[in-house]
């Protein structure tokens, strides 16, 4: 015999909103029918079905719904796809039941939070791949759905992001709401239908999120960009700009590497770190670089080996360029990863108009400029500071 539900209820002073994503003419029935079967969990709360194009009173369009936000009475709304309805017991009692929510942030719901949910290797290797390149970084399998404040939700305009979009919002839409500057909570929550969340598809996600914010989106905005609109520091040009700059620092510092000289310490320096590289080799057979008694250690061994030994690596295996050559390209990638990270640290302090100033204060700083293929110790020392900020 099944055992009763002991979960609380909490009954809120308002109704919640959920608007279901990906409704269309073709699918609605079946819609429906999910919506009937689920409709004895369900508690009194309001739902949406959205779509490219409204179908009467049945579909709202994406763009009516943004309006209809405006003036909603509703405080907390839940956006899901339509092919996750399963989920929506799960979520609207989490929504009740989980306190207040901020205004400046976005909730991800995450059965993967619960403490009793079974996690296997791949499943391990795949979150912290998420967390490392991607945008989400819940903490388990997520539902693809978002729930935010409703104001917040309107103010920052993500039902008017793409029609194409927001139908496949599963792996978009809680990525977009990172990107426009909210922060992402885990909101832990249960539900009966089979997981299907996948990371390859989410981190390929987060990639087409960036790219639609630093550049496609800017550049179709171009057309009714006014003066007046450049006083926000947040303006979508802004973006563009960080972008087009960021990436041609990309390009600029590794082709001016090849032009810089040696300095006197790199000659020691690619000694020693090929003795390092020997080591691991030959299996920890070539016990020279571990002999502390010999001069050329005398200051080595107090840096760590990770630069110069990927250096080494490079040299070896990877590139077609001379050895100096090669240490100078890879510096100055190190280079690079310092000068994006401080330009987003400043964004976070200012806005993203702070953010290109920065970039283009660096690359026209001498003292950083002079540096950035040839310091192996503190320019990357600078760069991994500046990122784990």
């Amino acid at each position: 015999m099944a055992k009763p539900d002991k979960r609380k209820t909490v009954a809120p002073s308002r109704t919640n909103l959920f608007i279901i994503t990906g409704v269309s003419a073709s699918n609605l029935d079946q819609v429906s029918r999910t919506l009937d079967e689920i409709k004895g969990k369900l508690q009194a709360d309001e739902i949406w079905l959205t779509g490219k194009t409204g179908s009467g009173d049945s579909i709202k369009s994406y763009a009516d719904a943004h309006a209809q936000l405006k003036d909603s009475a509703h405080k907390y709304t839940a956006v899901l796809p339509a092919t996750r309805l399963d989920d929506l017991p799960g979520i609207q009692h989490a929504m009740r039941t989980g306190g207040k929510l901020e205004a400046n942030a976005v909730y991800l719901p995450d059965r993967g939070a619960n403490k009793d949910q079974k996690r296997s290797v791949l499943h391990r290797c795949g979150l912290f791949l998420s967390r490392l390149v991607g945008l989400q970084e819940v903490n388990g399998l997520d539902s693809g759905s978002i729930v935010m404040n409703t104001q917040t939700l309107f103010e920052k305009g993500l039902m008017l992001e793409s029609p194409t979009l927001l139908d496949h919002s599963a792996y978009r839409l809680g990525g977009l709401a990172v990107l426009n500057g909210l922060q992402q909570v885990s909101m832990p929550y249960r539900s009966e239908s089979k997981a299907g969340f996948s990371y390859f598809k989410a981190i390929l996600a987060s990639f087409q999120d960036r790219i639609n914010w630093f550049i496609l989106k800017p550049l179709s905005d171009l057309k009714t960009v006014k003066m007046g609109d450049l006083k926000n520091g947040n303006n979508g040009l802004y973006r563009l700009l960080f972008a087009t700059f960021a990436l041609l620092s990309l390009v600029i510092l590794p082709m001016i590497s090849f032009d810089f000289g040696i300095t006197w310490d790199e000659h020691e320096d690619r000694k020693y770190f090929t003795e390092v590289i020997s080591y691991f080799q030959t299996g920890g057979e070539d016990t020279r670089a571990l002999d502390t008694g010999r001069k050329l250690h005398d200051h080595l061994v107090n840096y760590g080996p990770f630069v110069n030994l990927t250096c080494a690596f490079a040299e070896e295996y990877l590139s077609p360029f001379d050895t100096y050559e090669t240490r100078h390209l890879v510096l100055s990638l190190f280079a690079f990863i310092g000068l994006l990270f401080t330009a987003l640290l400043a964004r976070k302090a200012g806005s993203w108009r702070t953010a290109v100033i920065v970039l283009l204060v660096m690359m026209l700083t001498p003292a950083f400029l002079g540096h950035s293929a040839n310091s192996q110790k503190d320019m990357p020392f600078m760069a991994f500071y500046i990122a784990s900020l």
